[in-house]
C-alpha cells in the first residue's frame, strides 16, 4: 500500500508540475483580446492538475495596515483556544495568551516579500507581519526562544475569528492579563464580560 500512495503521490506531484509550466508559458504577453481565452486556458490546467485558487489573497501594506495596526484581535490559537493580540501603530504587540498570567510584549514590523503563486502562474508581492518577543519567550507553536516571526498577512487575517477597534483590554497598559485564558474557543464579546470591559 504505501508503494501505491507514493505513486499516486508523484503522480499529483507531476500534475501540478506540469500545470505550473503551462500557467507560466500561458500567462507570458498577450493582447487584450486574447485575455479571455488564456484566462480559460489557466483556469482549464488548474483543473486538470487538481489545483484550486487560493482561500485568501495576499494583502498590500494598505490592506496589512487597515487590517491589524490600532485593533484587538481574537486569534484562533490551533487547539489551545484563542490568544488576544494588540498591535500599536508605534510598531509594539501585546499578547495575552492562554494560560500565560502576564501580558507578553513585543514588537512588529512590516516586510514585503514575495514568492511564486501556481494561482498567478508568478511571483506575487505579499506583506508579512514579523513579531519579535523577548529571548525568555518561547513561541508555543514551534517552541524556538525569542526571535523575529513572519507570518504573511494574509494567513494571519484568516486566523483572527474577530477583531475590535482600539486597545479593548487595555493590555498596553498593564504587566498582568486580565484573567488567565483557558484553552477554550470564546469571542471578544465573551472576553469583555469576563473581564469588566463591556
Amino acid at each position: 500500500m504505501p508503494i501505491d500512495r507514493a505513486r499516486t503521490s508523484a503522480a499529483a506531484i507531476l500534475r501540478r508540475g506540469l500545470a505550473a509550466a503551462a500557467l507560466g508559458l500561458l500567462s507570458g504577453c498577450m493582447s487584450a483580446e486574447d485575455r479571455s481565452t488564456n484566462e480559460a486556458k489557466v483556469a482549464e490546467a488548474r483543473q486538470a492538475a487538481g489545483m484550486r485558487e487560493p482561500l485568501v489573497k495576499p494583502l498590500s501594506r494598505a490592506e496589512a495596515e487597515a487590517f491589524f495596526v490600532g485593533k484587538t484581535r481574537l486569534v484562533t490559537a490551533a487547539n489551545r483556544g484563542v490568544q488576544v493580540s494588540y498591535m500599536a501603530a508605534d510598531g509594539s504587540v501585546y499578547l495575552w495568551f492562554p494560560g500565560n498570567p502576564v501580558v507578553l510584549r513585543g514588537t512588529w514590523t512590516f516586510e514585503e516579500s514575495g514568492a511564486y503563486r501556481p494561482y498567478a502562474g508568478r511571483p506575487v508581492s505579499e506583506t508579512s507581519i514579523c513579531f519579535t518577543y523577548g529571548p525568555g519567550n518561547v513561541n508555543a507553536f514551534d517552541g524556538q526562544r525569542g526571535g523575529t516571526r513572519c507570518v504573511p498577512g494574509a494567513a494571519l487575517a484568516t486566523m483572527s475569528a474577530e477583531r475590535a477597534d482600539g486597545d479593548v483590554f487595555g493590555l498596553s497598559r498593564r504587566t498582568e492579563v486580565p484573567f488567565v485564558l483557558p484553552p477554550e474557543r470564546t469571542t471578544l464579546t465573551g472576553l469583555r464580560k469576563r473581564a469588566g470591559a463591556l
